[in-house]
């Protein structure tokens, strides 16, 4: 059996791995969705501009229970600036 907290951790760093710099996602929204759906989740994607978001929704009566987002990550600046590389997802210590 799996254990919640390492899956949400691994997906997360699955998440930051993708170099999604505005407005290329890499996929991390299909990511999501993909995740969602399992779970009840209807996807549907919005685009505004160059920006592609994300809304899914769990059911179809009220109280309406959805997550919306988008992919906003500005530039990374120097990479040799980063303790680790930006996208690497590293655990260190206690942190990610």
């Amino acid at each position: 059996m799996s254990n919640p907290d390492t899956d949400t951790i691994r997906f997360t760093q699955d998440l930051i791995r993708q170099a999604s710099v505005t407005p290329d996602d890499k996929g991390c929204q299909q990511m999501m969705s993909d995740r969602l759906t399992p779970l009840g989740f209807n996807s549907e994607t919005m685009v505004f501009e160059e920006v592609t978001n994300l809304w899914a929704r769990r059911g179809s009566g009220t109280p309406v229970l959805a997550f919306a987002g988008h992919t906003d990550v500005v530039p990374t600046g120097p990479a040799h600036e980063w303790k680790h590389p930006p996208f690497d997802a590293v655990i260190d210590g206690d942190f990610l």
